[in-house]
């Protein structure tokens, strides 16, 4: 039955998002199961996100801040990002050293966002003189994701906010260096979005109770 199973699912994320995190993870094994069902992966903001969902353009995504169609759109916890503040071997040796927020705060920051969203997360509800200097700010470098943010911290070009999984390699090697491990970045939660009412084809039901199942394994 599995393996004759057909369809196609239009899965969606976040244009910063790595790619082999989380759910993705799971569609190889799913795929092994039902090798006649396709996916598609879009990427984009979680305005356009919310849209393809609401026109059932889209069947599933993955998003990290609560969408305003709540009434249309059922979502569940389904995991986190760990980030961590980190630089080059080569950069520090330049530019560091860093062992204050400051001096991190006036590096060249790396971020995927103009107003610095993974600066302002590392930051929190620390010493509010810190905010009046990030109201100066703006990133050195603004880029769409954390593969391109990962590449330019990488060859030396400023600081970075990257998951540590994806950079787990880097870090082992000592090309790039964590920051401050003392002060850690809250992890971002990440949640599984779908329409609550939709004329759900065989694929998306299945590919739905598979994701359900793993969930304790998360």
């Amino acid at each position: 039955m599995a393996i004759h199973t057909q369809g196609h699912i239009h899965f969606g994320l976040l244009a910063e998002h790595v790619p082999g995190s989380l759910i993705l993870r799971h569609i190889p094994a799913f795929r092994k199961q039902f090798p006649q069902i396709s996916f598609t992966l879009s990427y984009g903001t979680l305005a356009s996100i919310e849209e393809q969902l609401v026109a059932d353009r889209m069947t599933f995504a993955v998003v990290t801040d609560a969408l305003r169609s709540s009434d249309f759109i059922h979502s569940m916890p389904c995991g986190e990002l760990d980030l961590a503040a980190v630089a080059s071997a080569s950069y520090i040796q330049e530019r560091g050293p860093f062992i204050r927020i400051e001096q991190v705060l006036l590096a060249d920051i790396v971020d995927i966002g103009a107003h610095m969203p993974l600066v302002q997360r590392w930051i929190g509800n620390a010493d509010p003189s810190f905010q009046t200097i990030l109201a100066h700010l703006r990133p050195a470098f603004t880029v769409p994701n954390f593969h391109a943010a990962m590449e330019l911290v990488t060859a030396g070009l400023g600081v970075g906010y990257l998951p540590r999984k994806m950079m787990a390699a880097k870090l082992a090697a000592g090309e790039l260096v964590e920051l401050l491990p003392q002060r850690p970045m809250p992890s971002v939660d990440l949640r599984l979005v779908y329409r609550k009412k939709s004329a759900r084809l065989l694929a998306d039901s299945v590919f739905l109770e598979y994701l359900l199942e793993q969930m304790p394994l998360w």
